[in-house]
């Protein structure tokens, strides 16, 4: 591998993430932005259970957990009337609940993490030009000593909504047809409601409110239609001021709200969008740099350092060399469903009914994203039983990282464990690791994952013995029952070069 393997273009919490996971599975990498430091403002806030499963993996989670604010529960609104209150407890998910964290904080967390690795964000760097070919790409940037030109085998965009990487591929944007206009403020609220995430749906918008630490709270109000019902609302600078913010509470959420200690206020103007694809040869996006939603979605960020999670894997192979032509393909395949989802999120709910909520509740916790229609996964089964699908978010299982792909044996009864076996023995070295599953202690050459009390076995869907392929990311890639050593080779060799 070259000295920089991959360039990471953009240092928010997506760049960040990347580079770290990258570093974590040996892949050199450098990482440039070309502003002087990290955020100092708290712009995104709310962490999902599934980014926080991810920092679980990469090893922040407790950094994250004790900085942040624990989010047990939602609460949905329309015009006044409590439409359907969400337990965050009900999701399937080691973390149910949300943590609001500024993201200036998060960006710290990530930064201390990579700097563990010995790698630190090159600021005061900016993009000039990228040219790629079948052997890699040629990457011009301009730092504050004068310019470079070096190599790397990709590039991976995370610069934002003005994406200079997404420029020069020439990829255009889907955007929606007029601007959203939101006025946004932290601040502490004196009012008739506990401090959890409250979402009031309104005919003249709808307003989020997420706690933060200390009995604050993040305010997002969607003023569009007020807006636009003025003279040139369209084009007029936003005007978010304190007295503004305190009306859209009053006639949106609590007649006597009181909002006081204002500490940052602002408008903004987004026009949600989403890029036609994610990517061209060697160098792919994320981030805002692919998809922008709305921010009263909160989701923004999240879906970002998920991007990055199910590329990174995918990029470790192709650098060693261990990826089957159209593995990087998938990366376009699985996330662009889920970042138009996410831009489309804000339309679904302003139509949302309290029999939908149900459904959002894994939208917010982002646990129900699933890639059923991705071209690399797969299933040989037979079983009646039930249990994740391919593609689906796996149930969680203790000891196992994000490091590499795991291959769940289930064993049935001693008279499978020379098939399971020759499966054990089909698995790549270093890349995918055997776990026999078993209820009691067996004569085995592997390691060997004691599911005493069946617990393993119900998550999964277990009747009688089969194998279940978890990939790095937390997904089921391949599922097959019965147990067929040919029917599994066949699979990892969609996977593995």
């Amino acid at each position: 591998m070259s000295p920089a393997a991959v360039l990471v273009v953009g240092a928010g919490p997506v760049g960040l993430t990347l580079a770290a996971e990258l570093a974590r599975r040996g892949v050199p990498s450098r990482i440039i932005d070309q502003s002087v430091g990290p955020s100092t403002t708290s712009k995104a806030i709310a962490i999902r259970p599934r980014t926080l499963e991810i920092f679980r993996q990469m090893g922040v989670i407790d950094e994250v957990l004790s900085r942040g604010f624990m989010v047990g529960a939602g609460n949905f609104y329309c015009n006044g009337r409590l439409l359907s209150r969400l337990d965050f407890h009900e999701l399937d998910s080691p973390y149910r609940f949300i943590v609001d964290l500024p993201q200036n904080e998060t960006e710290q967390v990530l930064l201390e993490h990579l700097a563990r690795y010995g790698l630190a964000v090159e600021r005061e760097t900016r993009l000039l030009k990228i040219e790629q070919d079948e052997e890699g790409v040629t990457v011009e940037a301009a730092r504050t000593t004068g310019a470079e030109t070096f190599r790397c085998s990709y590039v991976v965009g995370c610069d934002g909504a003005y994406s200079t990487v997404r420029h020069g591929l020439g990829l255009g944007f889907t955007a929606a047809a007029t601007p959203e206009l939101l006025a946004l403020a932290d601040a502490e609220i004196d009012w008739m409601y506990q401090h959890e995430l409250h979402v009031f749906m309104h005919s003249d918008g709808v307003l989020v409110c997420f706690p933060l630490p200390g009995g604050r709270f993040r305010l997002i109000a969607d003023v569009t239609s007020e807006e636009l019902a003025c003279e040139g609302g369209n084009d007029r600078p936003l005007k978010a001021t304190p007295e503004r913010l305190r009306e859209i509470m009053r006639r949106r959420a609590d007649a006597e709200a009181k909002i006081t200690d204002i500490s940052w206020l602002a408008g903004f103007r987004i026009r949600r969008q989403i890029v036609e694809r994610y990517g061209e040869g060697r160098v792919f996006l994320a981030g805002d740099a692919a998809h922008v939603p709305s921010p009263a979605g909160g989701q923004g960020m999240n879906t970002g350092i998920q991007d990055v999670c199910n590329l990174a894997w995918k990029i470790h192979l192709a650098v060693g060399g261990r990826a089957a032509a159209g593995l990087l393909d998938s990366y376009d395949a699985e996330r662009a469903p889920v970042g138009r989802k996410v831009v489309a999120l804000p339309d679904l709910a302003a139509h949302s009914t309290a029999a939908d909520l149900p459904t959002m509740l894994q939208q917010i916790g982002e646990i129900g994203i699933h890639y059923r229609n991705s071209p690399i996964v797969a299933e040989d089964w037979s079983s009646a039983a039930g249990g994740p699908q391919p593609g689906d978010h796996a149930p969680f299982v203790t000891g196992l990282d994000g490091g590499a792909h795991h291959l769940l044996l289930f064993a049935g009864n001693e008279k499978d464990l020379p098939v399971l076996d020759r499966v054990r023995r089909l698995a790549p070295e270093g890349l995918v690791l055997p776990w026999l599953v078993t209820p009691k202690a067996v004569e085995w050459n592997g390691p060997v994952l004691l599911d005493e009390n069946g617990l393993l076995q119900r998550s999964f869907g277990v009747e009688s013995a089969c194998v279940y392929l978890i990939r790095p990311d937390g997904y089921v890639g391949y599922r097959g029952a019965p147990v067929d050593a040919g029917l599994m080779s066949a699979y990892l060799g969609r996977i593995f070069g």
